[in-house]
């Protein structure tokens, strides 16, 4: 997410050799602590990490 923001569920699947779902699932905990964030919308919209 640092190096492409843009980048879509299903390719950092593909990139950690695991499934949507898996990601998924790490995506919403990072939510959850606040330490990325969706701007945008699902299709074009980008990850913000947020510093701490």
């Amino acid at each position: 997410m640092q190096e492409n923001n843009f980048i879509t569920q299903k390719e950092i699947a593909q990139k950690l050799k695991t499934t949507v779902r898996t990601v998924e699932r790490n995506i919403n905990l990072l939510k959850e602590k606040e330490i990325i964030q969706r701007k945008g919308a699902d299709k074009n919209g980008y990850w913000k990490i947020n510093s701490h």
